[in-house]
């Protein structure tokens, strides 16, 4: 008897077990199949977007009130020379600067 209920006992976890496995089976597919397009849709539309703001800086001053430090916009050019070598018509307008 103690031997019949303990295979009863297996077979419903089995069978239990093998519900739960199918259920989350049938998700995943349902997931990552049947509404994939819609999913990238929503992530692509929450992604987050890099905007560069430059900061505003501020003047220095020493305790006269005189201007020590101001700012000025300065600019810099680096060529790699690989690229360079396809684009020579571009260094020769960036060549003046």
């Amino acid at each position: 008897m103690a031997d019949y209920s303990l295979n009863t006992r297996l077979r419903v976890l089995m069978a239990v077990s093998s519900i739960l496995f199918a259920i989350l089976c049938f998700r995943l597919i349902q997931l990552q199949v049947i509404h994939s397009k819609e999913y990238q849709e929503k992530s692509e539309a929450n992604s987050l977007r890099v905007v560069e703001e430059i900061p505003g800086r501020g003047i220095i001053c020493d305790r006269r009130g005189r201007v020590i430090v101001e700012n000025r916009p300065s600019y810099s050019l680096s060529v790699i020379p690989f690229e360079a070598a396809r684009n020579t018509s571009t260094i020769a307008e960036l060549a003046p600067i």
